[in-house]
């Protein structure tokens, strides 16, 4: 059972439903929910879809059904964000109602909504997509300086345009394209759209125009609005008109094929000296290195280090730029149409479960070489849609996310204030450095067959220099003078690469102990055996998390390219292969405990609490006692515990069934033991705990660490007196849980670090109480916890 406690100055709310008294110009929502049983992943929001601001957020105080009641003002646009920390949504039992003044307007029943779902209430006609205005070609002006949203179903296949070149504007516009309303991300930029414009407007600069092709009898929705907010609320004028079908060879045999024609026209086939027309992509290079802006990232969201945006969590550093990307050939390059769901495979498209949309593979490169020509490990790209940006070149636009490609004379941007439009410098050295973005990438065909007409001009580089000012801050400076790129063989744009050991061109693979040119299974078996011994050398070839060590979290790392490195929707998700890799994840808090202690059958239980992740591997020494066999205690975890005789104990799942996630303690292993050898046993070390996305988990010995020899065959669970914080540091909220089933009173209070008291509470017969921030300034505070037992206090970090 648990209590949602707010904070106040000395003034404590305890409620499991909140109940609202409403004023007649407020509606009454009402959330009804009941979550799965990873209930902590759960949370929630209200928000104002035009000025942004939050109305109130919620999260569930237990597993329970519970019921909160909201007060919000009526004739506002208003989105219901429901999020899951995981990303499975509360599948497959969680449900959740929401009702407006008593009448039932949406229902969830335990389908996988990913991280988030999104439901819109009290938006006025053309607040949102889920109300849209309906219109027809023609001229319109929008209702005010809002977003306004329209519904349109084109009667004709071919060529549109949307326009706001010929207003009257004060400020820029911009025009987004989406082909579909439900789960949308709604940004200020092309995320999630199926078509976006931010200028081409010759004569007009706060204008926006797109020519898009749109498909018979599919609606559409425009959203049409001001680039920077309001505006003063003055309209905007635009215009939808149809330009016409898209004219050309209809013929996939033919090498002119136009796969967006519906009016046939000229067919040119094999054999014909004319048949030579071919793409051509390259990157603007101007464009990228006059766009390179230095920039910090302070809060990270979890998608940026999934999609390998970022090499790890905390504050980063980062360099953002532009990739402008042109066809200045006499074909299009086409790419096609995405699965219609993340179920059906491609080899083409990677399904990004993180931000729901697909990503094209051959998008873009971006690759960090340092002064040496050697390639460092920053992730690359997936670009998300690739349509007909602009036509700059005199092409006539065509493609749109829905159906993708780059026309002949026109092109693609993704400015750089675009999510991961950027690269992750944090904690490089000194030095020069030649960053490249280099378009497809791996030199794939169109899905028509068609090459481009050279490869050699898909590369566009920016050199620059990093150093470190006396503060320790992180300094860019741009050179003008940037040499092409050679490899290490001296070859213009070559792709030779030292080996691990250092040789140009060499064989040597990351992790091949055998030196097979294989990274495989027995190499793996080699890590933890030399993990357990101690033995083996920790060299560029084999650390593969560049720690200095040979231990689990290395078997780990190869784990994840020997599974994956051939899966290629896995890419959507991580990054294998890419060493020295890992990431150190202080949000992925788990803990360590003692468990039973039987002196009379000589066993010792380990016990854990991992509310965030399932767990592959494990890496730990216990110290007072004299181990003689391991047993597994959770049969969801597949891996084999092994031990060594400085009781050293280790398991890594090689099948990847992973220990499932425990947000109250649960049973580990059990140790057997042949004596004991002090007067208490003791959890002495964690080294390494890896989690279902091969990071390293923020594990810790709970305390206390030990137990006493003394107490024979069960302990009294009143003694068991270990508190666990989770998260700790915290942002919002954090949850304590009483490692022990509690019957009796347990006092709260915390105070800051000046000793004066800013919130205290108690409960009883509940073993677990979050506690919401709701207020208090960033700094450290101690929580004192007071039991019939005695007093323990904890440190709590409020970022």
């Amino acid at each position: 059972m648990m209590r949602i406690l707010l904070l106040s100055l000395l003034l404590v709310s305890a409620a499991h439903a909140l109940q609202a008294q409403c004023q007649p110009f407020e509606t009454t929502v009402r959330l009804e929910i009941d979550p799965d049983q990873y209930w902590e992943e759960v949370s929630w929001k209200f928000v104002d879809l035009n000025s942004g601001f939050v109305f109130a957020t919620g999260q569930p105080a237990s597993a329970e059904p519970q019921v909160f009641e909201y007060c919000i003002t009526q004739g506002i646009c208003v989105v219901f964000t429901i999020s899951d920390a995981n990303g499975d949504g509360m599948e497959p039992d969680g449900r959740f109602k929401l009702f407006l003044d008593d009448q039932l307007y949406f229902e969830y029943d335990g389908y996988n909504y990913g991280f988030s779902e999104n439901v819109t209430f009290g938006c006025p006609p053309g607040g949102f997509c889920t109300n849209p205005l309906e219109i027809d070609t023609g001229n319109y002006n929008t209702i005010n300086g809002f977003d306004i949203w329209y519904s349109f179903t084109p009667p004709d296949t071919g060529t549109y345009r949307i326009s706001t070149c010929d207003a009257q504007l004060n400020c820029p516009t911009k025009i987004w394209v989406y082909d579909i309303c439900q789960g949308i991300t709604v940004t200020n930029n092309n995320i999630g759209t199926s078509f976006y414009a931010d200028g081409g407007c010759a004569a007009n600069p706060n204008g926006a125009q797109a020519e898009l092709y749109l498909a018979a009898g599919t609606e559409y929705f425009i959203r049409i609005g001001y680039a920077n907010g309001f505006c003063n609320g003055k309209p905007i004028g635009f215009s939808l008109k149809y330009i016409g079908p898209v004219i050309g060879c209809t013929d996939s045999l033919a090498c002119n094929y136009q796969p967006l024609a519906t009016v046939t026209d000229t067919c040119i086939y094999p054999g014909d000296p004319d048949c030579t027309d071919l793409p051509d992509l390259i990157v603007l290079e101007d464009v990228l290195r006059n766009s390179l802006t230095p920039d910090q990232l302070f809060s990270i969201d979890p998608c940026h280090v999934a999609e390998g945006c970022v090499n790890g969590f905390g504050a980063r550093f980062i360099l953002r730029f532009t990739t402008h990307i042109k066809n200045i050939g006499v074909a299009d390059y086409y790419i096609g149409t995405p699965p219609a769901t993340p179920d059906i495979p491609s080899d083409q498209f990677v399904w990004d479960p993180c931000h729901h949309h697909w990503h094209y593979r051959g998008y873009a490169e971006y690759i960090l070489f340092d002064q040496n020509g050697v390639l460092l490990p920053i992730g690359f790209k997936n670009g998300f849609c690739i349509f007909d940006q602009e036509c700059d070149g005199g092409g006539n636009s065509k493609y749109s996310c829905g159906n993708m490609g780059i026309s002949a004379g026109c092109g693609d941007s993704y400015d750089n204030s675009i999510d991961c439009q950027w690269i992750d410098l944090t904690g490089l050295n000194a030095g020069f450095y030649t960053f490249v973005v280099r378009v497809n990438w791996d030199k794939s065909p169109d899905k028509t067959g068609r090459r481009e007409a050279t490869y050699d001009n898909n590369w566009a580089q920016a050199c620059f220099e990093l150093f470190y000012d006396v503060h320790g801050n992180p300094v860019i400076e741009e050179m003008d003078d940037c040499p092409t790129y050679t490899d290490c063989f001296g070859e213009v744009f070559g792709a030779a690469q030292p080996d691990c050991s250092g040789a140009c061109g060499g064989v040597l693979l990351h992790g091949d102990w055998d030196l097979d040119t294989l990274q495989e299974m027995t190499d793996i078996e080699q890590y933890l055996n030399y993990s357990l011994t101690g033995s083996g050398s920790a060299t560029s070839c084999f650390d593969l998390d560049n720690d200095g060590n040979l231990d689990v979290y290395d078997a780990a790392l190869l784990q994840e390219c020997v599974l994956h490195a051939d899966d290629v929707q896995y890419w959507g998700v991580r990054y294998a292969c890419q060493f020295p890799g890992g990431v150190d994840n202080p949000n992925d808090i788990v803990y360590l405990l003692p468990g039973n202690l039987d002196t009379v059958n000589k066993t010792f239980d380990v016990r854990i609490v991992n509310p965030y992740n399932k767990l592959y591997g494990f890496e730990f020494e216990v110290a007072g006692l004299t181990i003689s066999a391991i047993e597994n205690l959770d049969t969801t975890f597949a891996g084999t515990w092994e031990f060594n005789s400085q009781n050293k104990i280790q398991a890594l799942s090689t099948t990847e069934k992973g220990l499932k996630k425990n947000i109250l303690p649960g049973d580990l292993i059990r140790i057997h033991y042949s004596e004991l050898t002090a007067s208490e046993v003791c959890l002495d070390s964690i080294y390494n705990v890896i989690n279902e996305k091969y990071h390293r988990s923020n594990a810790q010995v709970a305390i206390p660490a030990c137990v006493q020899t003394g107490i024979t065959k069960t302990k009294n669970p009143e003694r068991e007196q270990l508190v666990f914080v989770i998260p700790n540091p915290a942002q919002d909220f954090f949850t304590v849980l009483l490692g022990w089933e509690n019957q009796h009173n347990v006092a709260f209070k915390l105070s800051n670090t000046a000793g004066q008291l800013v919130w205290e509470s108690s409960l009883s017969g509940e073993s677990s109480v979050r506690v919401e921030r709701n207020g208090l300034p960033a700094g450290v505070y101690f929580l004192t916890i007071q039991t019939q037992l005695g007093i323990q206090q904890v440190r709590i970090v409020f970022k």
